[in-house]
């Protein structure tokens, strides 16, 4: 790596451009392309390859969060939240969970089947079946007379 003498990188050209600080690459091209991104951590073969200038970015596994240009993601898995895009603040976990542009998610999965899905609109598991929304949630909670009472009614749902 050059610049920043607080990045480690090891492997064929890890963290190859990095000029900004306290990045970690492991693996061949492990976060070949960051430039100005700070505190990212890439773990594999390609893994957050392409991120020029995000920070605070975790890629796990060989291709992890491969496209992924935005700020503060989670990629856990091979090719785990591998087309993120500029999307920010998501948990990709799942080898195969290739995950499309979003922001504010949690995606898990199993190969490339969701199997839980959580985002502003609410939570889905298996790609299909509303497990809450957030309006039910809301509602629950405003008619919760205390903690013990929120979890009897949100196990009710």
């Amino acid at each position: 790596a050059q610049g920043e003498l607080t990045n480690l990188a090891i492997g064929a050209d890890a963290l190859a451009v990095a000029t900004g600080g306290q990045n970690v690459g492991l693996g061949s091209r492990a976060g070949g392309a960051i430039t100005t991104g700070i505190s990212n951590l890439a773990i594999g073969a390609s893994s957050l390859f392409v991120n020029a200038t995000g920070s605070g970015n975790v890629a796990v596994g060989q291709g992890a969060m491969l496209f992924a240009t935005g700020t503060d993601n989670v990629g856990i898995g091979r090719v785990a939240g591998m087309n993120l895009g500029s999307g920010d603040n998501n948990t990709v976990l799942g080898s195969g969970m290739l995950a499309a542009q979003m922001d504010n998610t949690v995606l898990i999965g199993a190969g490339a089947t969701e199997r839980l899905k959580i985002d502003a609109t609410g939570a889905t598991l298996n790609g299909t079946e509303t497990v809450f929304t957030k309006e039910a949630l809301q509602a629950v909670a405003a008619a919760a007379t205390d903690f013990a009472d929120f979890q009897t009614r949100v196990a009710a749902l």
